[in-house]
């Protein structure tokens, strides 16, 4: 019975491992659909005793986005952004970039702007080398983005492998657990209780929980990874 029960427990806590947290991050890989910004460093500086650079908008966004810093933090980086004085309120993508020009994520920043022209403090990784600002929403006015797909997407291919994997573990799960009910309540009579009534119905009630687990957890996933 002990052996049973703790192969019951083992199993079902590396399937909820393997399913909300080493699954997603193998196989849930973003796709970024932007490039980088061509928006120019004028010039360096100190702003409350902390390194900066100030960087001059691109064309998309200098109607309302005049400059930003991008200042060096307590182990992060820090960006604060120059409106105009007519933009009330902004929703904005910060598109992070490395030294190495590969995009380490993506900050949605919604704000009103109650004290004057400057956004407030952004904290960004500590490995962040320069950035890309895409404007959502400024005032009432809302920017579609050119391209279809979304600045940061899961390949269908992934979504679909990912599925397939899960629900094979789902699979490998419901036969453990049967084996693990039957060697906890079966006694001797373990065998006979997995081809049993009873022991179909256990099976039948086991799988019905743990693919409604598997359905959740998957759709979760993919809605956490891909929102971008």
């Amino acid at each position: 019975m002990e052996l049973g029960i703790i192969l019951l427990v083992a199993s079902m806590a590396a399937f909820l491992v393997l399913l909300i947290l080493i699954l997603p991050k193998l196989l849930l890989g973003v796709k970024f659909t932007v490039t980088e910004p061509a928006d120019r460093g004028i010039k360096r500086c100190f702003y409350n005793g902390k390194r900066c650079v100030v960087y001059e908008s691109g064309k998309q966004i200098n109607k309302y986005i005049k400059n930003y810093l991008l200042l060096e933090g307590d182990n992060c980086k820090i960006l604060r952004c120059k409106t105009s004085n007519k933009v009330k309120y902004l929703d904005y993508d910060v598109v992070i970039f490395d030294r190495y020009d590969k995009v380490r994520g993506v900050i949605n920043v919604k704000e009103k702007m109650v004290n004057g022209i400057f956004t407030r403090r952004v904290e960004l990784p500590e490995e962040t080398s320069y950035v890309r600002i895409v404007l959502r929403k400024v005032n009432d006015l809302t920017f579609k983005q050119k391209k279809k797909k979304p600045i940061a997407y899961i390949p269908k291919g992934k979504i679909a492998l990912y599925t397939l994997c899960a629900a094979a573990i789902t699979a490998f799960e419901v036969f453990v657990l049967k084996v693990s009910c039957a060697y906890a309540f079966g006694g001797v009579f373990r065998e006979s209780f997995i081809r049993s009534g009873y022991g179909i119905g256990i099976g039948i009630f086991l799988a019905i929980v743990t693919g409604i687990i598997a359905v959740v957890t998957v759709t979760v996933s993919i809605k956490r990874y891909g929102k971008r």
